[in-house]
C-alpha cells in the first residue's frame, strides 16, 4: 500500500496497480501476501451468492479483507460508503474510514444496518424480507449470513407446526398472533426464538420491533418488541 497525493492505493510485488474489488491478504506487518480478484479460479465472488458463500467459507476465516480501488484505470483506495455493479447489478458497499483497517470491507454493523466484507446483507426485491443468520467462524469472528427462504430458515431452527388448515372454528396461537385455523396454510411456531436470527428488509434495515412482515413467498414472520422471530404462517 503506498499513499501519493493524498490518496491510497495498492501495489503488487512487480509494481502493477490493483484497481476494482479485491480480496487482499496482508502479513503482521501490513505488506501484502496474496490478491484474489473476482474471478478467481476456485474462489470466486463476481455475482451476490458466490460473494457471500465465499467470503464466509474462506476469505474471512483465512484473514482477507475486501478492498475495492475504483474502476478502470483509477486505482484509488474508497473508504466509507459506495455502490459497486457486480454482475450487472448495483450494490451498497461500506468501507473503513479510519484505522488499521483503512479501507477494508466492513464485517458487522453500521447506522443499524448489517455488512459482510463491507457488502450491505439486505433482501432482494422479490424476496421483500429475509432471515440473517449470525454465524461464527473457526477463528471467532461473527459474520452474516442471508438465508434464502423461510423455509430454509425453518431447517435450522426446532420449530412446531400449529395444525393449520383444519376445519371449523379452531383458533390457533402462532407468536403473539391468534387466527382461524381454516384460514392459514402453514404455521410454525418457533420453540426456542433466538437473536441469532433476524429479519431485514429491501433497504438493509432490520425489523427490531413487534411485526408480521410479508416476505415475496407470502410467509409472513411474527417477530416480537425485539425484532426476535417467533412464528411464520401463510394464510389461506
Amino acid at each position: 500500500f503506498k499513499t501519493i497525493k493524498g490518496k491510497k492505493y495498492a501495489f503488487r510485488a512487480d509494481g502493477r496497480m490493483i484497481n476494482g474489488l479485491k480480496f487482499i491478504q496482508k502479513d503482521n506487518n501490513g505488506k501484502i501476501t496474496d490478491v484474489k480478484a473476482d474471478d478467481d479460479d476456485s474462489r470466486p465472488f463476481d455475482n451476490e451468492d458466490d460473494f457471500f458463500d465465499n467470503a464466509i467459507e474462506f476469505y474471512e476465516p483465512n484473514g482477507y479483507k475486501c478492498y475495492y480501488f475504483g474502476g478502470g484505470d483509477d486505482g484509488a483506495m474508497r473508504t466509507n460508503k459506495t455502490s459497486i455493479t457486480i454482475d450487472g447489478d448495483s450494490f451498497n458497499f461500506y468501507f473503513e474510514k479510519s484505522g488499521s483497517n483503512k479501507g477494508a470491507g466492513l464485517t458487522g454493523e453500521k447506522d443499524d444496518k448489517y455488512y459482510l466484507a463491507g457488502m450491505l446483507v439486505k433482501a432482494g426485491s422479490d424476496e421483500k424480507y429475509q432471515v440473517v443468520e449470525k454465524v461464527t467462524l473457526s477463528n471467532g469472528k461473527v459474520v452474516y449470513k442471508k438465508l434464502d427462504d423461510a423455509k430454509a430458515f425453518l431447517d435450522k431452527v426446532a420449530n412446531t407446526n400449529a395444525l393449520a388448515g383444519k376445519e371449523g372454528s379452531t383458533k390457533i396461537t402462532i407468536g403473539d398472533v391468534t387466527k382461524k385455523a381454516e384460514d392459514l396454510k402453514e404455521a410454525y411456531t418457533v420453540n426456542t426464538p433466538s437473536a441469532d436470527y433476524f429479519l431485514v428488509n429491501t433497504s438493509g434495515s432490520v425489523v427490531d420491533k413487534k411485526s408480521k412482515s410479508k416476505d415475496g413467498d407470502d410467509y409472513v414472520y411474527v417477530t416480537n418488541k425485539s425484532g426476535v422471530i417467533e412464528a411464520i404462517y401463510v394464510e389461506d
